[in-house]
């Protein structure tokens, strides 16, 4: 069980690619990498795809080209669908708030907040959204910073969308913030 809940994310990857693959198996194969050769999961990712697609009957795609799924760049929230996986976007960090939570039966770090798009533009000029930080990004998503985040998905509940932060997610800062909000005109 500690296998699915550990690597809940790339199990999601890969059952996106192989729907008709086992969670457990997935799960154990990444421990597999992880426990046998010390890579870690975000970098087995495409080695363990190629394993279940073969697994399943998949067509096996080959070369250091290959994308495990293509890539959606956005500058506003409005362009992203509610099921939206591997987005790129920059945004204004409005909040961020960590707190222990329960996920599936273990206390996870766990760090939610608000963020804006179009973050280069006065406040006016944005659209702001709930995030959830799942992937422990505490030290890029300081208030007041400008981040590109490449590889978050959209989430919707109660009609409501927000952004994931994944563990395989990059967050790279643009502008460095200092604990409030950028003032805008």
């Amino acid at each position: 069980m500690s296998d699915l809940t550990t690597y809940a994310n790339q199990i999601a990857v890969v059952k996106q690619e192989c729907p008709d693959a086992n969670d457990e198996e997935i799960g154990k194969e990444f421990q597999r990498y992880e426990s046998d050769f010390l890579i870690p999961p975000e970098d087995a990712l495409r080695s363990v795809i190629r394993k279940f697609q073969a697994a399943t009957g998949v067509e096996v795609t080959s070369g250091a080209t290959t994308q495990v799924r293509e890539e959606k760049k956005v500058q506003r929230f409005s362009e992203l669908d509610s099921d939206d996986r591997n987005v790129s976007v920059e945004v204004a960090v409005i909040s961020y708030t960590p707190r222990t939570q329960m996920v599936r039966g273990e206390e996870k770090q766990i760090a939610f907040g608000w963020i804006e798009d179009n973050p280069w533009e006065a406040s006016s000029e944005r659209t702001r959204w709930d995030y959830k930080d799942w992937g422990n990004k505490a030290e890029a998503m300081v208030p007041g910073s400008i981040v590109r985040l490449e590889g978050a998905s959209v989430n919707e509940w109660n009609d409501k969308r927000s952004l994931n932060i994944n563990r395989t997610t990059r967050v790279t800062v643009l502008k460095e913030g200092g604990g409030t909000a950028p003032p805008h005109e």
